[in-house]
Parts: structure tokens; C-alpha cells; sequence
């Protein structure tokens, strides 16, 4: 016996499907555009140009909100860009900046202890100072002598009295880049200077033969 058409189409019909009622969440795409903060850290790569690298600085650091977490996390790779972060946060002036900046200053490699110093140097919490006067008493030479010349450019006074036994230290380095920084804090006394004219290097009896020398 021949079937209808109709019933041909309910026999080869299958019943519809159930909805899964855990259904697989799409992938996000990996094509998705990068957040206007991360396209910035990115041009701070020394593969960018001076004038970008530059302009990111500037956008990064008036837009402290969305920018300084991931300034900190980039902040850990210790890439090619990690001295023009150490610039944007000193400028930025976050307070939980302070002592990410200064472990990377204490860690004593010389580019980054200089870039990480002078990022105290222009920080405005007042524990960069602290940490910045901490760290001329490190072991660590690099360290010690990046944090003398940070201590110059942030130019408070207060410094003084913290840093003068340096004026003794076995370092001739460290001597001279003490010296120079009591003398321009302004808290260097006549006898300290007169007795460093004496000094066994060249360079700090210079030094201290200069500042004893009456101006002009």
C-alpha cells in the first residue's frame, strides 16, 4: 500500500531538538580591541617613537583611574618600557606607587635604580623621601648612589641630617656623591668640608676644595 505524500513527511520527520539546559558559553574573541590604557603602556616600548612614547606618558598619567593598576602590573615584567613607567607613576604621584617603585630601586640594577629614584625624586607622597633616604644606606652601591642624586633633585633639606655619615663611608663614590648632596641641600658644615679637602681621592678632595673655595 502506497503512503500519502503527508504521511511520508510525518514518517522521515524527526522530533524537534531539546534545548541543552547547560548550553557552552561562547569564547570571548581574541580579536577584541585592547583598552585605550594598554594601546598607551604598549607605545611606552622603546620600539616606539620618541614623540609617541611621549604622548603616552602624558595620557597615562592624566588618567590615573584607569592607568595605574596596569601601570603597576606591567611595572613587573622589567621590559624595555619599564623606565618610562617608573616616569609616568612618579608624575602620577599614587601613594600605593611609593613602594613598588622604591623595591625596584632597592634591587640595585644601575638603569633601573636611577629611573626608579628619580621617579621618587618628583614623587609627591612624602614617604618617597623616606624611601629615598632609606635606600643611601643600602648595601648595594648602584642603590646607594641613585638615591644621593634622587635626593638632589626632590631638593628637600630635611634630608640632611640623615645622610652626613655618608660623608665617612668607605666608598669614595659614595663620599663624593654624599658630599655633593649635603652641599646642595645646604646643610654641609665648614669642618665637614675642610676636613674632605684632605681626602684620599681625587675626586671627592676636589670636590670638597670647590665648595670651600669662596664664590664669586
Amino acid at each position: 500500500m502506497k503512503l500519502s505524500a503527508l504521511a511520508l513527511v510525518a514518517c522521515n520527520s524527526s522530533p524537534p531538538l531539546e534545548p541543552s539546559p547547560n548550553p557552552r558559553p561562547t569564547p570571548p574573541s581574541t580579536n577584541a580591541p585592547m583598552s585605550e590604557p594598554i594601546v598607551h603602556i604598549n607605545a611606552l616600548s622603546n620600539r616606539s617613537s620618541k614623540q609617541m612614547a611621549e604622548q603616552a606618558e602624558a595620557w597615562l598619567a592624566s588618567h590615573p583611574v584607569e592607568s595605574h593598576p596596569l601601570l603597576l602590573e606591567a611595572l613587573t615584567s622589567r621590559g624595555p618600557s619599564t623606565a618610562r613607567i617608573l616616569r609616568v607613576l612618579g608624575t602620577m604621584g599614587h601613594p600605593d606607587s611609593v613602594g613598588e617603585i622604591a623595591a625596584l630601586l632597592n634591587e640595585g640594577d644601575e638603569l633601573l635604580a636611577s629611573a626608579a629614584a628619580t621617579a621618587l625624586a618628583h614623587h609627591p607622597s612624602p614617604n618617597a623621601l623616606q624611601e629615598l633616604i632609606g635606600s643611601t644606606h643600602s648595601d648595594n652601591p648602584n642603590t646607594r648612589h641613585a638615591a644621593l642624586i634622587g635626593l638632589r633633585r626632590r631638593s628637600d633639606a630635611s634630608a640632611c641630617a640623615q645622610i652626613t655619615s655618608l660623608l665617612n663611608h668607605s666608598n669614595p663614590t659614595t663620599r663624593y656623591q654624599s658630599l655633593r648632596t649635603v652641599a646642595e641641600l645646604g646643610g654641609l658644615n665648614r669642618e665637614d668640608a675642610q676636613r674632605m679637602t684632605h681626602d684620599e681621592d681625587p675626586d671627592v678632595k676636589a670636590l670638597a676644595q670647590e665648595l670651600m673655595s669662596p664664590s664669586e
